[in-house]
């Protein structure tokens, strides 16, 4: 369920405190706000958001919800929830799918063989992380592109979700009663699940401090990582054979909706020149199976094999135009024109094929140019007067020129000599190259741990440049990114995989002292909170750097056994 607190004309100064009631997770989800101007009066909403997940069946109710708006303690009433059980009336949601649920849509379930039938995967996700959308399942079908993925906000059943959409195409290949999908995605559901208890632990108690309450989540949560593999429904999809009667001689199996136009350049040519022939096709449907009739029957040209290039006009690809341009050379002068050229499809929308026709285009050809002949030579006597053609043959040379010193050979110059020490300097580095890397292929965790290391040393610069900015949503994400990536390389997972749970779960078997598992839930709350309800001022945030560069330097240092 969602529950909204609206503040008109004011903003709390700070977040709401709700109580916790049992068995209801209450998850802030972020805030609206709003300006609205009615006959010159200005009037500010603001509108704070929560997700209230019940874990049990029955009925609750929140106890009044105070906040302090301009110096004023304003309160609302209680507010109650009835939550029945999720089979109770034998068409409940499961309990994953209160969470995420994946949908596969078409916008119809009968079409032709060749016609490209859109396809939506959509899901719908309250939280969750590391989303990986599977290919559809399509045989039968040829899959197109896919677009990239688009976000958005959807409430259904009264319930608040994130929507993850891509769309792509597919073109059925043969008749009969096909099934496209199901669509797949594997990703990490964030379930709400109540703080343990205190322990009465001295540490825990000193890293609870006021100091760090104020990034803890107010309400006491966290949350919890749980794999899914989502599936959706497949879709029956009836696919119909293109009808054999009226077929037009030159269909090529172009289907959807097209026009066609023609153009030829030039038109004023010489026996034997080439025209080059363009031919547009611009409409819906499979542009990149289109093809062109063979121009077999125009005997009086010589034809090529034409080139073609697709210009889509949307995301899919479908709607555009096919630009195939073909060079035709004509024979003889008896040609006065380009034939006329058509185009045959089937439209499914109206269920019947269709004939594009394009004019004949006026052609002039001219007679071919006589070839052009070099004049020979004259052979015999010079008459008087005229100018002797130069000699072919010229004598030898009868003087050599003047005679120089030769140089000295390349082995006595010093700088050929030292040259040759190159390519054993060159080979010896190149060899202890591999030395190095093969060193390193063989230990792979010395890689991730100094690769860990320099990420760790660059990473503490920018949460000092962050804090200065009282960037504390990048500061809380960097921090928690750090955290991550040296749990990871001390405990051999991998960092997109660390989370709070582990540091009950991987590093308390492991006999780690009890002040640093509690310093690490205390960031860990730390950045869930900020994540949510982003606080604090530049000041604590250089407060809180010294914590995290000593929990680092810590886990660095620290021997992480194997569990007893």
């Amino acid at each position: 369920a969602v529950l909204s607190l609206s503040f008109t004309d004011g903003q709390p100064q700070a977040m709401p405190l709700i109580q916790g009631v049992r068995n209801l997770a209450i998850q802030y989800r972020g805030q609206q706000a709003s300006t609205t101007i009615v006959n010159g009066q200005v009037s500010f909403l603001l509108t704070l958001n929560y997700v209230v997940t019940p874990s049990q069946p029955g009925h609750y109710c929140t106890p009044p919800i105070r906040a302090v708006v301009n110096a004023q303690v304003l309160q609302a009433q209680p507010v109650h929830l009835t939550v029945t059980s999720a089979g109770a009336n034998g068409n409940g949601p499961s309990a994953q799918a209160r969470y995420a649920f994946l949908k596969l849509l078409v916008p119809k379930n009968r079409i032709y063989v060749g016609e490209v039938l859109p396809v939506e995967t959509r899901l719908y996700v309250v939280d969750a992380q590391d989303i990986q959308l599977q290919p559809i399942a399509s045989e039968g079908f040829t899959l197109g592109k896919a677009t990239q993925p688009v976000q958005g906000q959807m409430q259904l059943n009264g319930a608040n979700y994130a929507t993850i959409s891509t769309k792509t195409t597919a073109i059925p290949t043969r008749p009969g009663t096909l099934s496209l999908g199901p669509a797949e995605c594997n990703l990490n559901l964030r379930i709400p699940v109540a703080r343990q208890r205190p322990s009465g632990d001295p540490f825990e108690a000193f890293f609870n401090d006021p100091f760090f309450d104020q990034f803890a989540n107010p309400f006491g949560r966290r949350v919890e990582l749980r794999p899914a593999k989502l599936t959706s429904e497949t879709q029956s999809i009836q696919v119909l054979a293109l009808p054999t009667t009226n077929r037009p001689p030159n269909f090529t199996g172009a289907v959807g909706a097209y026009r066609l136009a023609v153009t030829a350049n030039p038109t004023n040519v010489a026996v034997g020149e080439p025209v080059t022939l363009k031919i547009q096709i611009t409409g819906r449907g499979a542009l990149d199976n289109i093809t062109l009739p063979p121009l077999d029957a125009w005997r009086e040209f010589t034809t090529y094999p034409p080139t073609s290039r697709v210009d889509p006009t949307d995301a899919l690809g479908v709607e555009g135009t096919k630009v195939f341009e073909a060079v035709v050379v004509p024979q003889n002068t008896e040609v006065k024109e380009i034939p006329s050229f058509s185009f045959s499809f089937f439209d499914p929308e109206q269920q019947s094929y269709r004939t594009l026709a394009e004019p004949p285009i006026p052609l002039i050809v001219r007679p071919s140019a006589a070839p052009q002949t070099l004049a020979a030579l004259p052979v015999g006597p010079t008459p008087s007067g005229a100018t002797a053609s130069p000699q072919d043959i010229v004598s030898l040379k009868e003087h050599l020129g003047v005679i120089t010193a030769p140089r000295p050979p390349l082995l006595r110059r010093g700088w050929f000599l030292a040259l040759q020490g190159v390519p054993v300097l060159a080979l010896l580095a190149v060899f202890l190259w591999r030395k190095r890397e093969d060193h390193l292929a063989n230990n792979p965790r010395l890689v991730r741990r100094q690769t860990a290391h320099r990420l760790i040393r660059q990473g503490l610069a920018d949460l000092q440049n962050l804090a200065t900015a009282n960037d504390a949503a990048e500061f809380f994400a960097l921090v928690f990114r750090l955290l991550q990536e040296q749990l990871g390389e001390r405990l051999d997972l991998p960092a997109a995989a660390i989370t709070e749970a582990v540091v009950d779960e991987q590093l308390a078997p492991r006999g780690i002292p009890p002040e640093t598992q509690a310093a690490l839930h205390a960031l860990f709350q730390a950045c869930n909170q900020a994540r949510y309800a982003p606080t604090g001022s530049s000041s604590q945030l250089l407060e809180l750097l010294p914590r995290v560069e000593e929990v680092l330097k810590e886990l660095q240092t620290l021997e992480v056994d194997q569990p007893a």
